[in-house]
């Protein structure tokens, strides 16, 4: 019978993690069914989604590979994924950078019943000025037609209130 596990990896960055990783989990006969990976300040992170018959068996190699490798591994069992995403929106967020904003934006989505499904973020220099703009791309599901027109007005208030670019498209 197949089980699923997340893996998490974190350490310095360096070339050939992926590969080593997918080795272990290819080696235990797995499969990666999901990931997302980042490199983030001088370290690389990693989350991947893998089933198959043993997992435990990379839960046990990526152990001691981790150790040998300086990186920070962890192996959770966890349940087959409900199905593709059914994600209702997708939200881009451009403004000037403060702190706060991805505690603001996401507390602002749960208050109105949104689950935020994906989360991306990242800081880049502005065009001309090369102030640095913050900018978060996120994926919300969780909401019927009538949420997402009443969280489109709440969402352009909240923008015209902060100085906020955002931009909110529905999946076709």
């Amino acid at each position: 019978m197949s089980s699923h596990a997340i893996i998490s990896l974190i350490g310095p960055d360096r070339p050939g993690i992926v590969d080593e990783v997918s080795g272990l989990v290819a080696g235990a006969k797995c499969n990666i069914e999901d990931s997302r990976m980042a490199h983030l300040g001088g370290d690389f992170a990693l989350m991947m989604l893998i089933s198959g018959e043993d997992v435990g068996q990379v839960a046990a190699a990526l152990e001691n590979w981790a150790c040998e490798s300086e990186m920070l591994a962890t192996v959770k069992p966890t349940t087959a994924p409900r199905g593709p995403s059914s994600a209702a929106a997708h939200i881009d967020l451009d403004m000037p950078d403060q702190p706060g904003i991805v505690s603001r934006v996401t507390h602002f989505l749960a208050e109105r019943g949104a689950n935020v499904e994906n989360l991306r973020t990242e800081l880049r220099p502005a065009p001309f000025t090369g102030t640095p703009t913050f900018a978060l791309h996120a994926d919300i599901s969780a909401m019927n037609k009538v949420e997402l027109e009443k969280l489109r007005e709440a969402l352009r208030d909240l923008a015209d209130d902060e100085d906020i670019h955002i931009t909110i498209n529905t999946p076709a």
